[in-house]
């Protein structure tokens, strides 16, 4: 079924823009609906940690130590935060396209071994890696520019989402 994307800006840095997503014109960006699911279920420190990451990602940059590559070796789809980083089965799956540019998506409590296993967190990295396609072709085709940390172009476009 075909779904409409938008990206919009979530945070602008100096080094850096924090892009989300928004599905089908939803109110909030995938990101909003993260903390907001985290809050909902009594995981408010869970959500702050992921607040803290991506406030030392705005002032140093999105360097791949913070990230924990999980998409395949064709995608850019990782996930915050590094085990190395912090010691949470929480997981907020993202686009890094470089130090100074991401996309966050959405993500939850990982209580499976592998995302795969999670309906729903299979789902949040199969948007991605289906945005990612789409930017891939679009960035091609001329529609979208990855200029440093911006992205320039048409930011509204539809994906398949199973």
């Amino acid at each position: 079924m075909k779904h409409k994307i938008s990206i919009v800006l979530f945070e602008e840095h100096v080094n850096i823009n924090i892009y989300s997503i928004i599905i089908d014109n939803n109110s909030d960006n995938e990101m909003i609906t993260f903390l907001n699911s985290l809050i909902t279920r009594k995981r408010q420190e869970d959500a702050k940690q992921i607040v803290s990451l991506l406030t030392k990602i705005g002032e140093n940059g999105a360097y791949e130590r913070y990230f924990r590559y999980e998409g395949k070796m064709i995608d850019r789809v990782c996930a915050l935060p590094d085990h190395y980083m912090i010691e949470s089965n929480c997981r907020l799956y993202c686009l890094r396209f470089n130090d100074s540019l991401i996309i966050i998506g959405n993500g939850g409590i990982k209580t499976t071994k592998t995302y795969q296993e999670d309906p729903y967190l299979n789902k949040c990295v199969g948007i991605l890696q289906e945005i990612d396609k789409k930017i891939n072709n679009m960035i091609k085709s001329g529609d979208i520019k990855i200029d440093g940390k911006t992205i320039l172009g048409k930011l509204d476009f539809l994906i398949n989402i199973n």
